[in-house]
């Protein structure tokens, strides 16, 4: 049984070292293919109750991630399968099983949630916890611990406030296209590569992020529970981001595995959405790359994602601004945005 464990300094999207920034330790447990939810999460009790965590539910098709703790292990498994199932019936519905791109995500949805429902269980991945964890399970395939300074960083450029303004132009390692769905419970986003965008991300520490921004920042607040088939997704951090926008974003470490042609999706729910405040929503893409002092996909997959990914500064990426749209004129209608 494999027992990895990894002490590492690591820093955020973008961002530059502070002379003495605080430090805080992220441990991520793998488990083997078959931990169910009550079990993984029993591990981590003490005392009746288990601490703050993000638990990766690892479904064939894509993986769902939620945040629980200070609660009972029982409590926390239950709280995940009823949400889990909540978002599967709804999401099963953002796909047209009729259309040539969706209906495999359809199908494939649709036999998650039969599954779920059948079974009253789910598989976890992983589950990460912001502490030092020692422990020794059957269920358990690796521990990975990583120090992680807290520095600052900061959002990019302004764009213009047309009323639904597309804004992609030639730059081949953008999208063929997508679909950008604004709701006020979450922001869905949908996109393909074709040829050359495929082709621009052929290096194993290649990343991307599809961020929604919103303005102003208290229009809106990111929630915790984040889904994507994107392969090694993550749920960015706003830690140090600057500006006047709300950053719900989600990455992968791993673009060199987007595929042409395939329908990749992204759902990021809000915790709060001021609907009345009609907020303007932009929608980026971005490229990025593992930090210099990552050497492995498993180091950057213990970070988190977000605190080992850096800008590509050695390539002429630059951030892309895709689409945006003030609320009120696509109030949770599916808005399509296409590379000129």
């Amino acid at each position: 049984m494999l027992r990895l464990f990894i002490s590492v300094a690591l820093f955020a999207v973008g961002c530059a070292p502070q002379d003495n920034p605080s430090t805080t330790v992220r441990t991520t447990v793998n488990f083997v293919s078959d931990a169910s939810v009550h079990e993984a999460i029993s591990l981590f009790e003490s005392g009746g109750i288990i601490p703050q965590m993000s638990v990766r539910i690892a479904y064939p098709d894509h993986e769902s991630e939620i945040d629980v703790g200070n609660m009972s292990a029982d409590d926390a498994a239950n709280y995940i399968l009823q949400s889990e199932q909540e978002q599967l019936e709804f999401l099963v519905t953002q796909f047209n099983p009729d259309d040539i791109r969706e209906a495999s995500v359809y199908e494939a949805m649709r036999s998650d949630l039969d599954e779920l429902i059948a079974t009253d269980d789910l598989q976890v991945g992983w589950i990460a916890t912001y502490d030092q964890v020692s422990m020794d399970d059957p269920l358990i395939e690796s521990i990975a611990s990583v120090k992680i300074p807290i520095v600052e960083g900061e959002i990019g450029n302004e764009v213009d406030d047309k009323s639904i303004h597309d804004y992609t132009g030639d730059a081949s390692w953008v999208p063929a296209g997508g679909t950008s769905t604004i709701y006020t419970s979450g922001t869905l986003q949908k996109f393909w590569m074709d040829a050359d965008s495929a082709d621009a991300f052929n290096s194993t520490s290649d990343g991307i992020e599809i961020d929604t921004l919103i303005k102003y920042r208290s229009y809106a607040t990111c929630g915790s529970s984040v889904s994507s088939n994107m392969p090694d997704y993550y749920k960015d951090t706003e830690f140090g981001d600057g500006g006047n926008y709300r950053n719900c974003s989600v990455g992968t470490i791993s673009a060199n595995q987007l595929s042409e042609d395939t329908l990749y999706w992204t759902w990021f729910p809000f915790a709060s959405f001021n609907s009345s405040k009609n907020p303007r929503a932009y929608i980026q893409f971005q490229d990025s790359t593992w930090c210099s002092w990552i050497f492995s996909r498993s180091m950057c997959v213990a970070a988190g994602g977000a605190w080992c990914m850096c800008k590509d500064v050695a390539t002429p990426y630059n951030p892309q601004w895709l689409i945006a749209h003030s609320y009120n004129d696509a109030p949770g209608i599916e808005v399509e945005w296409e590379k000129d």
